[in-house]
């Protein structure tokens, strides 16, 4: 006998919502369990909501789109950067190993484990490099262009690549 609490903040009113809703339980990983739900009433989500397992709690929020300059490189879902830092013996906080995630396919999430592709990051001008995938069988596979939509992706910059590295350096000092 679960109960469906709803915070306080941005959200469908009683009339429905109108985007796309992202759905994760809280505790997952590695992009396990993520469903887009289209826009809806309030009773398309009461139902939705209904056919969640009562013993976990999820998060429901918004969509949120990629950048203009991101676009051709995605499926419509979400792309991620992940970036590595570590310290060094003298304290200064460096990049290692960013990347940008790209779904494809049907997949919701950027997850290479979903059959994602990712792409290196010059930490020094914000390019990409190509992209690379792997299958089930760990067989890796290298992508010029982006597999669904014929995009290139070498080359191509990330946008406010710099303003996020730094994110990252100071997240890490902290």
């Amino acid at each position: 006998d679960g109960a469906l609490t709803l915070e306080e903040g941005p959200g469908p009113d009683a009339g429905g919502w109108t985007g796309d809703l992202y759905v994760k339980p809280e505790g997952g990983a590695m992009g396990r369990g993520i469903e887009r739900w289209p826009a809806g009433t309030a009773a398309d989500l009461a139902e939705r909501c209904r056919g969640l397992t009562a013993h976990e709690t999820y998060i429901i929020q918004p969509r949120i789109r990629n950048h203009p300059d991101l676009r051709p490189i995605s499926n419509g879902n979400i792309s991620a950067m992940r970036v590595t830092t570590y310290r060094t013996p003298q304290g200064g906080v460096e990049i290692l190993l960013p990347v940008l995630q790209m779904p494809t396919g049907k997949t919701v999430t950027d997850h290479m484990m979903h059959g994602s592709v990712a792409a290196p990051i010059d930490p020094e001008t914000g390019r990409l490099g190509g992209g690379y995938s792997y299958n089930a069988r760990f067989i890796v596979s290298q992508h010029d262009v982006h597999p669904d939509t014929g995009a290139r992706i070498p080359g191509r910059e990330v946008p406010f690549w710099r303003e996020a590295f730094e994110l990252c350096r100071r997240a890490h000092k902290s």
